[in-house]
């Protein structure tokens, strides 16, 4: 299995940043870095392919960074998002901050700072995504088609459908009204 490289997007209307920020991402980081200087070129490469995090201007010649800022949220709540600006105040960190941005960023920036920003953005990301993979997995086990449960008793029901459902044979299922021998059918078969 090839394991895709990371995407980064970057939005900004300074072409310097823009071209400083593609090189070092793609040279110290080795990451795939699309470059975008508005918003509405941002959205456009947004909805063309997945992003891994996002680096976004505050100020845009179409649009503030805030309202970018929820709508990349709105479209995927696990994607990270570093705010950058060269005109920031406290009161624009918090409101980033509240509406989930990552980090925020002043500009000028060290690279470094950068580097170590993007790294620690995609380790939460990945660290995010990989508890809710678990979380599902952990609740799949607990789970046999739309069958439910984690006692003693269902755990022993799951492991007999499971080697009936290999077997070539007839199987009769009996029990009470309302004990579940359609959803068990249903899971062996």
């Amino acid at each position: 299995m090839t394991q895709r490289r990371t995407k980064i997007l970057v939005i900004d209307d300074e072409e310097i940043i823009r071209d400083v920020l593609g090189s070092l991402l793609e040279r110290r980081g080795g990451y795939t870095v699309t470059l975008c200087r508005d918003g509405a070129a941002g959205i456009k490469a947004l909805s063309a392919a997945a992003f891994d995090l996002v680096l976004l201007d505050l100020f845009l010649p179409d649009t503030d960074g805030i309202t970018l800022l929820r709508r990349i949220k709105a479209d995927d709540p696990q994607r990270e998002v570093i705010m950058m600006t060269a005109h920031g105040s406290v009161e624009t960190a918090v409101e980033a901050m509240r509406t989930g941005a990552f980090h925020y960023l002043t500009k000028p920036f060290q690279n470094d700072e950068v580097i170590l920003l993007v790294e620690t953005a995609l380790t939460q990301r990945r660290l995010r995504l990989e508890n809710a993979g678990l979380r599902r997995a952990l609740a799949d086990q607990h789970r046999y088609g739309r069958l439910l449960g984690k006692s003693l008793p269902m755990q022993r029901v799951f492991k007999t459908i499971e080697q009936v459902a290999m077997a070539r044979t007839t199987v009769l299922i009996t029990g009470e009204s309302g004990t579940g021998k359609e959803l068990t059918a249903e899971a062996i078969h």
